[in-house]
């Protein structure tokens, strides 16, 4: 089972975008454009923290720092208070607790990027693959209540539904000696009834026909991650190279659907007409079933070879 596991991972790593295996700074883009801070902004407990210098040069706002009192003020359309070590943030006068306090990292101020950036009304998102945090005043005023309402709640589902896939990916290249069947197949039960849940709740919805599209996608990535997590619930424990080899070829359509989704999601939010990439029209559009043909040829190609 260690030796397919390790197989596993070295084709799962082929089929996934690549990235630099060293350390990963995280990347922030401001309307479009890539900003560079003089302190790298760090993460903790799943949220961005950014040097204050960042919130007043790059994004325009006036910040005071108090030295006695450890706070910091910010002022926009709207006045922000922040206390280090304080997991609370004031907008307008009202307390809302963080899920991460402001921290002082060598001397430097480091504040949560998201929070402050909401408050201001700004929309944030996270480009895992990338590592990178996404803000733009477009704050989706071309669309409806209704459409505005769906588009939100897609976000916040398909952000837990990310992590999922992340611990499905991380659970079936894992060495399982130190794992009993029941705590792998609890782990498993977990990540599929997260992506049972949202396809529900999808399926349920009123969908505005501006967001048809992005909603049949995510349905469909959705669907492959629940298919994959059934297969590698059933198949986890043998060392069969067949069944290891759909689970792949399956995860290579299920990160095609989610890279689609994607790309129909930003054109929603900058209101531009969505215009699907080659490789979704040739798999989905056209119905070209040669590309299953090749997947499979290059797969076994590389077990035979390993």
């Amino acid at each position: 089972m260690k030796r397919l596991s390790l197989l596993f991972l070295f084709l799962l790593l082929l089929l996934l975008p690549t990235h630099s295996v060293e350390a990963r700074e995280v990347r922030i883009l401001l309307d479009g454009n890539l900003v560079e801070t003089d302190v790298a902004p760090i993460i903790e407990q799943d949220r961005t923290l950014v040097p204050i210098r960042f919130i007043s040069e790059s994004m325009g706002y006036d910040v005071k720092w108090n030295q006695e009192a450890k706070e910091v003020t910010i002022s926009g359309d709207k006045i922000i208070r922040l206390t280090v070590n304080k997991p609370a943030i004031q907008v307008a006068g009202e307390t809302i607790p963080l899920d991460v306090a402001p921290k002082l990292v060598q001397d430097r101020t480091m504040v949560p990027l998201r929070a402050i950036s909401e408050a201001f009304g700004l929309f944030v998102d996270w480009d895992h693959e990338n590592y990178t945090v996404i803000l733009n005043h477009n704050t989706l005023s071309h669309l409806t209540s209704e459409e505005k309402a769906y588009f939100q709640s897609y976000l916040m589902g398909q952000k837990e539904v990310d992590g999922k896939i992340r611990l499905l990916q991380e659970t079936m290249n894992q060495d399982f000696s130190s794992l009993s069947k029941s705590e792998i197949q609890q782990r498993l039960r977990e990540i599929s009834h997260t992506f049972q849940s949202e396809a529900s709740r999808e399926e349920k919805a009123t969908i505005p026909q501006k967001m048809e599209t992005l909603q049949k996608i995510y349905l469909q990535s959705l669907n492959s991650a629940m298919e994959i997590t059934k297969e590698y619930e059933e198949s986890y424990s043998g060392n069969d190279k067949n069944s290891a080899l759909k689970l792949l070829e399956k995860f290579y359509f299920l990160n095609l659907q989610r890279s689609e989704t994607q790309r129909v999601a930003e054109a929603i939010s900058e209101n531009r007409p969505y215009v699907p990439s080659e490789s979704y029209k040739a798999t989905y559009e056209n119905q070209n079933s040669q590309n299953t043909g090749n997947l499979s040829s290059i797969l076994e190609n590389l077990f035979q070879k390993i």
